[in-house]
């Protein structure tokens, strides 16, 4: 059976939500809508009512959605990857388990009728352990195009929870999540480090301050120097937005520190400031700069969009 010649991408996170209507052959965006109606708002107004059941509740909100870009009464067919399939979304999938193939064959996906001329796949997440992640291995999927060269590494992807994954020969088979991005929030809102720092313009200055950070970290570790953000400030007069950014540098230079002491390459999707952070950063953790691979930023939107079409060609192989 033939690919329809467009599909609707749908990125659903925690605090976000996204619908694109793409062009199947060429990836590109035809129509966009997006807001911060992620699935934990959503979740909360649908307990906020009794009128509609969890299925109903969401179909009718994604149909409200999709009222803007397409029209309802023509057939179309959206795939959906993110916090749809958790406990907290639409319906609710089992993960699949580590090792997973870049091919997207061991990724579970459902298909739902949204009304009579909608169709939805959801995606499960991964396993591993004592581990999970949902959304990233969507994107996973769709990296793996540019790691045809890369026969074994390390794929990073920063973000609120970074993922690391490791794979070889086209197969992912490990991951480890990095609380990095919710931490350096907590710390810079809710913790007595939140006096001491402030955002600001990354400055020469403050680039400094970042990789002083990631190397204090590398050598000595994360805990031992987090009050020294404080008490910099307080014996040192250290300026605030030094120590905002020299506490970023503590963080991710912890989460990348065991980078050092590997061989394989080390991969790197991102977008905006943490692409410049992490790059930044992995230049002072990894000596051998031929380790190193980093994506252009616009790879990985489209990557997600190539994990979401393989996601596709599998559930059409099947009809």
């Amino acid at each position: 059976m033939s690919l329809p010649e467009t599909f609707i991408s749908c990125d659903w996170g925690t605090s976000n939500f996204r619908l694109r209507v793409i062009h199947t052959d060429t990836l590109s965006v035809i129509k966009e809508y997006s807001s911060s109606q992620g699935v934990k708002e959503v979740y909360q107004n649908y307990t906020d009512q009794d009128q509609l059941d969890k299925s109903s509740y969401y179909a009718k909100f994604l149909e409200e959605k999709l009222m803007s870009i397409v029209d309802l009464n023509q057939p179309h067919i959206v795939v959906a990857s993110g916090m749809v399939s958790s406990s907290m979304g639409m319906y609710e999938l089992d993960y699949t388990s580590t090792p997973f193939s870049a091919e997207g064959n061991d990724i579970l996906s459902k298909r739902i009728s949204i009304s009579n001329n909608v169709q939805m796949l959801i995606t499960s997440g991964v396993k591993q352990g004592d581990d999970v992640m949902r959304g990233e291995e969507v994107q996973a999927l769709g990296l793996a195009k540019y790691l045809q060269d890369v026969d074994k590494g390390v794929l990073l992807l920063p973000g609120t929870h970074s993922k690391h994954l490791q794979f070889e020969a086209n197969i992912f088979h490990q991951f480890d999540t990095f609380m990095t991005g919710e931490m350096f929030d907590m710390l810079t809102k809710h913790s007595i480090l939140s006096n001491s720092v402030k955002k600001g313009p990354f400055d020469e200055n403050n680039r400094s301050a970042f990789k002083e950070g990631v190397r204090k970290a590398v050598a000595e570790g994360l805990s031992k120097n987090l009050f020294k953000v404080r008490a910099k400030a307080l014996l040192d007069n250290r300026d605030s937005t030094e120590s905002f950014y020299y506490l970023s540098g503590l963080l991710i230079g912890d989460e990348l520190s065991y980078l050092k002491e590997k061989q394989d390459k080390v991969c790197i999707a991102a977008s905006g400031m943490l692409n410049q952070l992490y790059q930044l950063a992995l230049a002072e953790v990894i000596e051998d700069k031929d380790r190193l691979v980093f994506f252009k930023e616009d790879i990985l939107e489209k990557a997600l969009l190539i994990g979401q079409k393989k996601i596709l060609e599998k559930q059409y192989e099947c009809v």
